[in-house]
């Protein structure tokens, strides 16, 4: 019975030694290494031991690692997948042309999109009903039989793969200002193991070994096009393998020595040193780059480590500045405004992929910038939909996606940078209107920020020259570059520092005296601070310690952290009467508020009947209620539908 198989290929001629090369020995050699149930090739040892087999490597690497399975396969008598390490070279994504077509690649970059696993029919043997002949074929069955029948075939074997699909898109960090590059990366058999699926998902940063090949993309009867597809041969984990983790002995020392004099004072200095003064914004945005300490909590669950922090300021005074200086500076940072964030999505969407005709899981904002920074500039132009998306992960730093069949939860832990402007373009100065009543973003998801801080266009003199001063000083040689700051942030958010003792009392003190700050004698006469507030103190606490290269939290941590959370508070929560009311911040009725309109409802009652609405604005002139204010309550209470407003009079409902 005659077998013929359409799919080999005739296999290119190469000398003895290259196809004939002991398997055994380059085990021993250590060239090749088993590692429990694969192979893992060590490139670098390969090309000291022959050059030969180097060249036939660099030249066919699909054919020689085809050949390499194979013979290890026989040697060991099993199915072994095989990895390649110690190729140092990096190609680009946006750099792959034909020229590379056959060849093998190492790229790096973000998994932008994922689709689920599939199953590839590689070939498939099908019996002549009239011989018996066994033909093999790709997958369709053939037209005819070698004894010239073309009688019907049956299916008696087929061979089929497992196969997954990823889109690869460069990272932020190697774009330089323009578009990413993005390229399908083709994953097969051991590569769609369940144990790297926690590496193979939309927002991991990965580096992908593999041969550049094309596949079909358009054909018409004058042209044929193709797309570059990369086969993997290889999956590394790049979250924990940045090149800002690597430090000579000069950088380091030079991280040792501006640590153990005013770190934090050093680089705010870098951050947007051509925006003169915003000290506290500064610095708060290195603290922030740094992240906390994720701590255990007694009930299990865990404290986040990355702070939030909102910018929201009068148009044209460098708050995109701020945000690029960030994105430069910030490792694993990620960069996008709101309305971009709209078309790409904050959390996650699933699409139909057009390739596989499946559907595919992508990467929205925060797991792009997953154990990093998310950079939001201008927030409130975001829509509606994506602002209420970031609630979940701003606090438990995870997405759960259960749409069209796929069910995972990605990983979005990251500090979220959120830049926006109040609603007409500057804010209203005075204790008239709230944070809330100025911007157009909801209480909820305000609260959910560390730090908050207003950035306004004020008058003043001396501001003024320091600004003029700075366009004609020179720039400064003694700032830290880009390069050693990133470096700097990279090495010291991996420290731990542990809670000093002696801050126990400090801070419960700190807390409560802060508590006190809402209350009038034994009347709470606002809303006070939650626990929320004490998490996030802590949070900068320890970034302060790292910045000192600390092993343990001390008292000069906690008093940055504290004048940085109490200078925001008195800027946003105080009230015309001095009382801390943090309604004025997260939203509802500030106790003033409430206070006011107390008076307003026992000064109606008081009234058998109707009042004028002139008459009652002068009645509460007297009780030292404005008549802007006045006038504004009045419309809220009607709206809530506790008093009657009709013909110019006023009565209870």
């Amino acid at each position: 019975m005659e077998h013929i198989d359409y799919t080999k290929k005739e296999q290119p001629k190469f000398k003895k030694r290259e196809i004939e090369y002991n398997i055994i020995e380059l085990i021993k050699s250590n060239i090749i290494k088993r590692d429990a149930d694969r192979f893992i090739l060590d490139y670098n040892k390969l090309s000291e031991e022959s050059i030969e087999l180097t060249n036939y490597f660099d030249e066919s690497p699909g054919e020689f690692i085809k050949r390499l399975v194979n013979s290890l396969n026989e040697e060991f008598d099993g199915k072994f997948p095989i990895f390649i390490e110690g190729l140092s070279v990096e190609d680009k994504i946006s750099e792959i042309r034909a020229k590379d077509i056959g060849k093998m690649v190492c790229i790096k970059g973000m998994i932008s999109k994922s689709t689920k696993p599939l199953t590839l029919v590689e070939n498939r043997s099908w019996e002549c009903f009239s011989c018996g002949s066994i033909i093999t074929t790709p997958f369709a069955p053939p037209e005819k039989c070698s004894c010239g029948k073309r009688g019907k075939m049956k299916m008696v074997k087929e061979k089929l793969l497992d196969l997954q699909e990823i889109e690869l898109e460069e990272l932020q960090d190697d774009l330089r200002g323009r578009q990413p590059a993005r390229i399908r990366i083709r994953l097969m058999e051991h590569l769609t193991s369940p144990e790297l699926s926690g590496i193979i998902q939309p927002g991991g940063k990965v580096k992908i070994i593999g041969i550049v090949k094309n596949i079909p993309l358009k054909t018409s009867s004058d042209e044929e096009i193709m797309e570059f597809r990369i086969f993997a041969l290889g999956i590394e984990d790049l979250e924990d393998n940045y090149e800002d983790s690597l430090l000579d002995d000069e950088e380091l020392i030079r991280i040792q020595e501006i640590a153990a004099l005013k770190p934090l004072e050093t680089l705010k200095d870098a951050i947007a040193p051509n925006i003169c003064g915003y000290d506290d914004i500064k610095r708060a945005l290195v603290l922030q780059q740094v992240f906390g300490v994720k701590r255990d909590k007694s009930n299990g669950k865990t404290r986040r480590d990355k702070s939030h922090i909102l910018l929201v300021g009068d148009a044209g005074l460098g708050k995109t500045t701020f945000a690029i200086n960030v994105k430069m500076r910030s490792p694993k940072s990620y960069y996008i405004t709101g309305e971009q964030a709209s078309s790409v999505g904050i959390t996650a969407s699933v699409e139909k992929d057009q390739l596989t005709g499946t559907w595919s899981l992508k990467a929205g904002v925060l797991p792009r910038a997953n154990g990093g920074i998310a950079i939001i500039d201008e927030l409130d132009k975001a829509g509606d939909k994506e602002r209420n998306a970031l609630h979940t992960p701003m606090e438990l730093g995870l997405i759960p996606v259960n749409k069209a069949g796929i069910n995972v939860t990605l990983n979005a832990d990251c500090g979220i940078l959120a830049l926006a402007n109040p609603k007409n373009s500057m804010f209203e100065r005075g204790f008239g209107k709230t944070l809330v009543q100025q911007i157009d973003l909801s209480p909820t998801l305000l609260n959910r920020f560390d730090l908050i801080f207003i950035i306004k266009d004020n008058v003043n003199e001396q501001r003024d020259e320091n600004i003029v001063k700075s366009l004609f000083k020179k720039e400064e040689n003694t700032l830290i570059d880009v390069k050693l700051f990133r470096k700097y942030i990279n090495y010291v958010r991996k420290l731990t520092p542990e809670l000093s003792p002696e801050l126990e009392q400090e801070a419960i003190k700190f807390y409560s005296d802060v508590r006190k700050k809402s209350m009038v004698g034994d009347n709470l006469k606002g809303m006070p601070i939650n626990p929320r507030f004490l998490e996030g103190l802590f949070r900068l606490s320890e970034a302060h310690a790292k910045l000192r290269l600390s092993e343990k939290v001390e008292l000069e941590d906690l008093e940055i952290a504290k004048k940085l959370m109490y200078n925001t508070l008195l800027e946003l929560g105080l009230d015309e009467y001095g009382i801390l009311d943090t309604a004025r911040i997260n939203g509802g009725k500030t106790q003033s508020m409430k206070n006011k309109i107390d008076t307003i409802m026992k000064i109606i009652k008081k009234v058998d009947g109707e009042l004028s609405e002139s008459e009652l604005i002068k009645i509460l002139s007297e009780n030292n209620i404005g008549t802007v204010d006045s006038y504004n309550l009045l419309e809220t209470l009607s709206r809530e539908g506790l008093i009657l407003k009709q013909n110019g009079a006023i009565k209870l409902i």
